[in-house]
């Protein structure tokens, strides 16, 4: 009986399984009994307080946080509309092959002798099997099982080149192209070369700036005669200043704010709306502009930037859903093409989806954090 779970003043213990994978896939589970409701807002959240067994470690699915893991010292997490600028999964693993799990958001203290979780549903809490990889192999087979397909294998496979590092916000047709050249003319192979923020007309206006582009669909030929795969970065926000922006408003495209207006969010390029992707007209509307970019130019795919949990936050109206999860819809539109490339998710797990590292200083603090997190990520 290694695991102990103290509710209120009560201990339940909760069974070790014997090393049968067969047994392991039949541990009972334990969800939340304990209920907190908060009497001003009637908010609901479940508790659970686990007691840690002596020299066991803990790590939680917050990849910008991998760094600190496994858990070492007091500290607090609350990933509701929080994502620390990576991949959150409602995670918590042991190297005993304790398994936590909620469908919400959780939020956890960790001291030396206990976790204490929080969730706006039910915490599911059960013994995966006897170290940290049965416990992953549980938690991935129940709660986020593989789909058995993969994202485009030249993410794996070949380079990935970026423009961003070379033009920044100066993305133009002569100068990729001429980054392209000098990868190859320094004997460097060919691979993906993403065109980052700046090649289009307006956030939610997805045309190749006509100033910057003379001849888009050319240049894309050019690309691929050299043997590269080619992706646009695309981001969920619309500038309220374009006429995309007033189309959309009329169709009620956007998430509102409590007083019915489209909700205006501060971010890294801007204030601008977001759109609703739990709306079915919204979400298609977005998917058939990627098409159209790979109908019209031969767009290999995307990197999909921002889409973080926290700009769903603030005065803005969710209809019943999570920040994380609204998250989540806007990586389900990377489903539907298969090179792509993300940095912000909420669960997705098993999905065909390429997650990177949050951007990195230069600093050795930064540096320190790469493996970490790599391997927090998978």
């Amino acid at each position: 009986m290694k695991y102990l779970i103290t509710i209120a003043v009560i201990a339940l213990v909760l069974f070790s399984c014997t090393e049968s994978k067969q047994k392991v896939a039949e541990c009972s589970i334990l969800e939340s009994p304990k209920v907190i409701i908060n009497k001003k807002t009637g908010a609901i959240t479940f508790t659970e307080n686990v007691t840690k067994v002596e020299g066991s470690n803990w790590w939680m699915g917050i990849i910008g946080q991998g760094h600190r893991m496994p858990f070492n010292e007091n500290l607090e997490f609350d990933t509701w509309g929080v994502g620390f600028g990576n991949q959150v999964q409602p995670l918590i693993l042991s190297d005993n092959g304790d398994v936590v799990w909620s469908e919400e958001p959780l939020r956890i203290e960790n001291s030396d002798t206990e976790l204490i979780v929080g969730s706006r549903d039910k915490i599911k809490v059960t013994k995966g099997g006897d170290n940290l990889k049965d416990g992953f192999l549980y938690a991935s087979e129940n709660y986020f099982p593989p789909s058995g397909k993969m994202p485009d294998e030249l993410l794996f496979t070949s380079p990935q080149y970026n423009t961003w590092i070379e033009l920044m916000y100066d993305q133009n047709q002569k100068d990729i192209l001429k980054y392209a050249n000098s990868i190859k003319d320094n004997d460097y192979p060919a691979g993906v070369l993403m065109i980052d923020d700046n090649w289009q007309e307006d956030y939610g206006k997805w045309n190749f700036h006509e100033g910057r582009f003379e001849n888009p669909k050319a240049m894309m030929d050019e690309l691929h005669s050299m043997g590269y795969k080619v992706m646009l970065w695309v981001c969920p926000f619309v500038s309220p200043d374009c006429d995309v922006y007033r189309e959309l408003k009329s169709k009620g495209y956007f998430l509102k704010n409590k007083a019915g207006q489209p909700a205006m969010v501060n971010w890294w390029n801007g204030v601008s709306a977001l759109l609703d992707l739990s709306n079915p007209g919204a979400k298609k509307w977005f998917t058939d502009e990627l098409q159209r970019l790979v109908d019209e130019y031969g767009v290999d795919g995307f990197k999909l930037d921002a889409g973080d949990a926290r700009f769903y936050t603030g005065d803005i109206e969710l209809n019943g859903l999570s920040p994380n999860e609204h998250s989540k819809l806007y990586g389900e539109i990377g489903l539907a093409f298969p090179l792509n490339e993300y940095r912000a998710m909420w669960k997705m797990g098993g999905q065909p989806l390429a997650e990177r590292l949050h951007d990195k200083n230069h600093n050795w603090g930064h540096l320190n954090m790469l493996i970490p997190q790599m391997l927090v990520e998978g």
